[in-house]
């Protein structure tokens, strides 16, 4: 199974916990290919086979790409409108405790960025994307990937 997510909702915390999730960290790929998307979507899909769950970025065509693999279980799990503040502030927070640049620029596009972003994935949601609308702060990352995993059995 393949999973996308909004930055910070736990991808890289529950990966480094478990030993049948990957994090496929998508800046390890030459983004100055305009297709780069093509062998990170091929990677992604190939830990799949392996019997991974990946977790991998949100990018557009990530999305538009595995969502049309009939054959790959893919999902997008995002923080629902109304937890806009919850989702901004906590990539700030680990942009305070990081101060990286590559932490910077998502704490920036999540700023700048989310109610155009959930706008997209909820028009992507009408075009076939499975995505799983996360609307309490509460939330376990690791819950909801585990009921996937045994739906998805």
């Amino acid at each position: 199974m393949i999973i996308s997510t909004f930055q910070g909702m736990g991808k890289s915390t529950l990966a480094k916990n478990r030993k049948d999730i990957i994090d496929l960290e998508s800046s390890n790929f030459d983004k100055s290919n305009p297709n780069w998307y093509l062998d990170y979507c091929r990677v992604a899909m190939d830990l799949d086979r392996q019997g991974y769950t990946v977790f991998i970025s949100a990018h557009k065509p990530v999305r538009d790409y595995l969502r049309q693999r009939e054959f790959v279980d893919y999902y997008m799990i995002m923080y629902a409108p109304e937890l806009k503040e919850y989702a901004v502030n906590k990539v700030a927070a680990r942009y305070e405790q990081s101060q990286t640049l590559k932490d910077y620029a998502a704490f920036k596009k999540a700023q700048e960025s989310f109610d155009a972003i959930v706008k997209e994935i909820s028009k992507d949601e009408k075009d076939g994307l499975k995505v799983i609308w996360v609307g309490d702060s509460n939330y376990r990352l690791e819950g909801i990937v585990d009921s996937l995993i045994v739906k998805n059995r």
